[in-house]
């Protein structure tokens, strides 16, 4: 068992380490972090005669059979417009358990606070060299589901004998709320006993953006996702409803999705001029664009440009697009719009890739060419949104590893001198592609310590990515679906079963949803079910728009720079400790108060 797998606070900050001690002067004072921990188990234990509680951080990853010990209460630290999260330990003991989770009193106005069971996936295999096999928690079961605010089935859950299970406490501050200290409780109903966790919330004076400041786009299929909910095609009002919800769900997580119908825009001809039926595409993006999806006012950052397949000729093509672009400059949509040109080419492949992108920019220079490949020099310029392999900006021990080709640091920086934008995303190269590693060969080596969004890494190996986007100078993520799972070849899956999150070599690459029918979580209404992971990429975006208010700030640049590299040395030496991401954290939130950091900012 890992020994990163969680981490105790006698007072969890933020979701994660550093303990709090509360006082008449500054409420929130550092405490002693060491007091309490989680203790990793390499089988399952003799259970204790009594049940045990302990709040332990957000990253941590409770499998069954891991104890954990001396944690009581909670508190958190939380910007204006952010959430943070924490959870809360049982292990049940000589006899099995069912427990019963609510919020005892209130955070005031302005604060939300949303319960979670933390449910377990059977994984059938090992993600690369660092996963492992067995029961890994990861689904979010709500007590009541943040869409259509219907109460489901989180509470009560049973525990077995000697098994231990996780509570994820969300609190989400708005961004009018009120800074200062909040209490409230959770109160937990384990067997015929009583227990209440205090909680305890500060709101920090500074608030984040309501729309990300860091571009996103994260694949999504709304037609999977009906296969997923419905196992089979899903009709035009479900589809659409999906749509709507899942949408809503990764943008509550500060992210941006490209694919949902896939539907361009119909269009009919008068004469030679081309007139678009912008009515349903309106329907389905116009929300997210506008910002009327949530209450916050938040805004997708970035959009894919639709083309229709029966455009019969270039120049249709053309005037297709720039009706498009059109379009969105009358609805004052701000949101990048980018034209996917093709994922992960060949070399040879580039001549006709470059041919597309000059006739993008011939209909519209605003549009962007998004490639998902190292720079090539003789696509510069056309191609303006590069968005290479992580793996591939950086040499872990020789050039020709992993990539077939790569472009030097100084080329980016040339090309976004000039305009450009520099995107990443992460894939199966952070864990392995494929099976059967040997944990002491070169190939393994070389998938250890990237960052990572599979189900049995450490949390925080999603959460740095927020981390490496401020220290890379990286403006923008693109992830190629959440919802695999539900359908990998076109078939409907349930991706709660056994080993279905597996793709890629991985588990959950691809996925970060679980389909939330009433069958399974009950109420009348289906929804999505997020993740930890979600909620640690989500965390990670939020914990960039934290560096940038400090950077920006006189003096504040390198401690920001300083505090990113805590986290990850080099984009393939990301930590699994979630106290070196708390004590950083908690670094920047002094800093913003006003308390200058230890040593000076360097």
């Amino acid at each position: 068992m890992k020994t990163w797998i969680g981490l105790l606070a006698v007072l969890v900050v933020g979701g994660g380490l550093a303990a709090l001690a509360f006082g008449s002067g500054d409420v929130f004072a550092a405490g002693d972090a060491a007091a309490a921990k989680l203790v990793p188990q390499a089988g399952a234990p003799a259970p204790k005669a009594t049940e045990q509680v302990a709040v332990i951080s957000s990253l941590a990853k409770l499998r069954p059979d891991d104890e954990p010990e001396g944690a009581d209460r909670i508190g958190l630290r939380a910007l204006r417009g952010e959430c943070e999260a924490a959870q809360i330990a049982v292990r049940a003991g000589e006899a099995p358990t069912t427990v019963r989770a609510r919020i005892d009193g209130s955070l005031g106005d302005g604060v939300d606070v949303l319960l979670h069971r933390v449910e377990l996936v059977e994984l059938k295999k090992a993600s690369g060299p660092e996963g492992a096999a067995g029961r890994w928690p990861d689904p979010l079961v709500p007590a009541v589901d943040p869409y259509v605010g219907e109460e489901r089935s989180a509470f009560p859950f049973a525990i077995p004998s000697g098994e231990s299970r996780a509570i994820l406490v969300e609190v989400c501050v708005g961004g009018e709320a009120t800074p200062g200290e909040r209490e409230a409780q959770v109160a937990l109903s384990i067997g015929a006993s009583e227990r209440h966790v205090p909680l305890a919330l500060r709101i920090e004076r500074e608030a984040l953006p309501t729309t990300s400041s860091l571009d996103t786009s994260f694949g999504f299929s709304s037609r999977r996702a009906a296969l997923g909910h419905y196992g089979r095609a899903g009709t035009e009002e479900e589809v659409l409803a999906l749509d709507r919800l899942y949408r809503t769900a990764l943008l509550r997580h500060r992210i941006s999705a490209h694919g949902g119908t896939f539907d361009p825009p119909p269009f009919r001809k008068e004469g030679k001029k081309l007139v678009l039926d912008f009515s349903q595409y309106d329907r389905e993006l116009a929300p997210f664009l506008d910002g009327s999806a949530l209450p916050s006012g938040a805004r997708a950052t970035t959009v894919d440009l639709r083309t229709h397949p029966k455009l019969a000729s270039d120049a249709d093509r053309i005037a297709y697009w720039r009706a498009i672009v059109k379009h969105h400059e009358e609805k004052g949509w701000e949101a990048l719009l980018f034209d996917y040109a093709h994922d992960e080419p060949k070399r040879e492949e580039l001549p006709p890739i470059l041919e597309r992108a000059k006739l993008v920019k011939k209909a519209d220079d605003s549009i962007r060419v998004l490639l998902t490949a190292s720079l090539d020099p003789a696509l510069v310029g056309p191609v303006d949104l590069w968005t290479p392999n992580l793996n591939c900006l950086y040499v872990k021990k020789s050039e020709d590893e992993w990539c077939s080709w790569r472009a030097p640091q100084a080329a980016y920086r040339q090309a976004v001198e000039r305009g450009a934008k520099l995107w990443w995303y992460q894939s199966c190269s952070s864990h392995g592609c494929g099976e059967g590693f040997e944990l002491q060969n070169d190939d393994a080596a070389y998938f250890r310590g990237w960052p990572s969004y599979v189900v049995d890494a450490a949390g925080s190996r999603a959460r740095a990515m927020g981390w490496l986007a401020h220290a890379e100078g990286i403006g923008g993520e693109l992830y190629w679906d959440t919802v695999i799972a539900y359908a990998p070849e076109g078939k409907a899956q349930d991706p709660w079963s056994p080993g279905a999150l597996w793709a890629f070599g991985g588990n959950g690459d691809g996925t970060f949803f679980y389909p939330g029918t009433p069958g399974r979580i009950g109420g009348k209404t289906h929804v999505p079910v997020g993740s930890l992971r979600l909620i640690h990429v989500r965390d990670g975006l939020e914990d960039y728009e934290l560096l940038r208010l400090v950077a920006a700030r006189p003096g504040g640049a390198a401690l920001a720079m300083r505090a990113a590299k805590a986290i990850a040395a080099a984009p393939y030496r990301v930590t699994d400790d979630p106290g070196a991401v708390e004590s950083a954290r908690n670094e920047l939130l002094d800093f913003l108060a006003g308390k200058r950091p230890a040593g000076g900012t360097r």
